[in-house]
């Protein structure tokens, strides 16, 4: 049968069962150019008021799914489509984007690239405007969709202001504005926090009260444990189908599939165990039957946990306070030392300070009051160039560093205009390619690689100019698990060999296994700052809930056994099996 009488087909069932939202049969996409099909007979349905998610390595097909489902691929995106695919009894080729778009909303991945408008208000306003929604209407979504996102009061701010979770949230508000029927976000969180992410599932279970139906792309398998439904794709096909507490119950299923597998199945793996479960009180249950903790073994790691030797201090902060325009404050009175050769986390909320703080350890803002020191020398009285030669930093986004047309280029830029000898620029670049294992695709133009080989790059960027010390905004956000683990082990052996690093994260599970040190911010105040486990020691609960942050889920299982674990390895090494 031919794709044409596929369609027709699908069409005519949908029709005929109303609770059917989406239907593909032997759905397959392959870009112009591609070698390979981006999604390849995929088999998927999708019922009225599900909520659904779809997981995968990066590359594995999603993002390409959901933009064939609001006709985005083959309008915009040109593809090559077979098989068969219906949305609401519609078939997305055969209509054009603007007739699907006030019942099919998407939030995209890069989702920076959604926002245009000069302020917070228009840019929610837009969607519906377009979809002709009387005006009394509009100012009413508007309101309500930004209330949901927590940005009422913003209605004013120019989108490029706002923090990257902001603009995140914004997004969402300009897609829920239009009322979608069916709402697909690829990857809605990347860039929140974990309140903000907790909120974000809370309007997403609010909106599947309502009747709409959901499909989710998503790295995180533990919050979408109530969901109605999971797939794991992988290689353009979907390779697996169910509910999501069976797939977290195959973490190594998940791992080998590029999702990091929920923590606490994950545990219940490591230990041996049949009873594999993601669930914290039933996992602890189980352990505690079959084994025994090792108490002297734990506090014999703990007590061997001394404070770190006191090397030569590279960055002093001296009472830094920094105001945007407007009054806004970001930081406020921090004072504190970077010495050579730390690992340090920086974490908090979105909008907390940490990127303005950072910003102002490599000069490129100056303090409104007090001052930053680099080796003794106030880093604003300083040349940009000798700052940047000791101080290198890596955006969130690693698209706004990236500007040359080929790898290679890119990479020589920093040191070139820094001054180096071609002798020199050669060594670095060649080293820096080679730390972040992007040999071979020198030639390559930057903006056609994956989110995670942009990433490297901009790494690489950084690295050719030979700082000692290296600060990275978000470094893994958008990754998936292979991608983010190949970043933080990159990032381990720059640190062991005697880089300082600086890593703001919004993902808590890495600051344990890569960090030993923890700066907490909070309204541009430093909360804590010392080691990291004493950081998530239990009496910490408060602090990090009052910052907007949440416990690794490990480290909640294993305050249940009275002590803190920083990792699923460690955690596992203090327990013996009963006899």
């Amino acid at each position: 049968m031919s794709s044409g009488s596929l369609a027709c087909q699908a069409q005519s069932d949908a029709e005929l069962d109303p609770e059917l939202v989406v239907e593909a049969r032997g759905l397959s996409a392959t870009y112009q150019n591609a070698q390979s099909a981006a999604i390849s007979e995929l088999d998927f349905t999708l019922k009225r008021g599900q909520a659904f998610a779809l997981v995968g390595h990066t590359g594995a097909g999603k993002s390409t799914f959901l933009k064939c489902l609001n006709g985005l691929i083959p309008h915009f995106q040109r593809a090559e489509l077979s098989g068969s695919l219906t949305v609401f009894g519609l078939v997305p080729k055969e209509r054009t984007v603007a007739e699907l778009a006030g019942r099919v909303g998407i939030v995209f991945q890069e989702f920076e690239n959604q926002l245009f408008s000069t302020n917070v208000e228009q840019e929610a306003a837009f969607g519906p405007e377009n979809l002709g929604v009387h005006p009394d209407d509009i100012r009413a979504r508007v309101a309500e969709c930004l209330f949901l996102v927590g940005l009422a009061g913003f209605e004013s701010r120019e989108p490029a202001t706002l923090s990257g979770g902001e603009k995140q949230r914004l997004a969402i508000a300009s897609v829920l504005a239009m009322k979608p029927d069916l709402l697909l976000l690829d990857e809605p969180t990347t860039d929140l926090d974990p309140d903000g992410r907790a909120s974000v599932h809370e309007i997403i279970r609010s909106l599947r009260k309502a009747g709409t139906t959901i499909l989710l792309v998503e790295h995180d398998v533990e919050s979408v444990l109530d969901f109605d439904g999971i797939a794991l794709m992988s290689g353009g096909r979907l390779e697996w189908r169910g509910h999501p507490p069976d797939l977290c119950a195959e973490p190594s299923r998940l791992s080998r599939s590029g999702v990091r597998s929920h923590p606490v199945a994950a545990a219940c793996q490591e230990l041996g165990l049949k009873e594999v479960t993601a669930d914290i009180n039933e996992a602890h249950k189980v352990i505690s039957r079959l084994f025994a903790l090792n108490r002297g073994r734990y506090e014999r790691l703990a007590a061997a946990e001394k404070e770190p030797v006191e090397s030569p201090i590279v960055i002093q902060v001296q009472g830094l306070s920094h105001s945007y325009e407007r009054g806004q404050s970001a930081v406020q009175d921090v004072s504190l030392s970077i010495r050579r050769g730390e690992s340090v986390a920086v974490v908090g909320r979105n909008g907390s300070g940490k990127t303005t703080f950072v910003k102002h350890l490599n000069a490129l803002l100056k303090p409104r009051k007090g001052k930053v020191l680099l080796h003794g020398k106030d880093v604003s009285q300083m040349k940009v160039s000798k700052v940047a030669r000791r101080v290198g930093l890596v955006f969130q986004n690693p698209d706004n560093q990236i500007f040359c047309e080929t790898v290679e280029e890119e990479v020589k830029f920093g040191p070139r205009n820094l001054g180096y000898s071609e002798e020199e620029i050669e060594r670095l670049v060649a080293g820096a390619i080679d730390t972040v294992d992007l040999r071979g695709m020198e030639k390559h133009d930057p903006f056609c690689l994956t989110k995670g080989e942009r990433q490297r790059t901009a790494i690489a960027s950084t690295l050719a100019c030979d700082p000692e010390v290296l600060i990275l905004d978000e470094p893994t956000t958008g990754l998936d698990y292979l991608q983010e683990r190949k970043v933080m082990s990159m990032l381990s052996r720059l640190n062991a060999q005697g880089k300082t690093v600086i890593f703001i994260t919004h993902s808590l599970h890495l600051v344990p296994e890569f960090a030993r040190r923890v700066i907490a911010l909070s309204d541009g105040r430093i909360v804590f700052d010392g080691p990291v486990r004493r950081f998530f020691e239990p009496e910490n609960r408060e602090l990090l809930a009052s910052a907007g942050l949440a416990l690794p889920k490990i480290v909640e299982l294993s305050h249940l056994f009275g002590i803190t674990a920083l990792s699923i390895s460690e955690f596992a090494s203090f327990f013996d099996k009963r006899g």
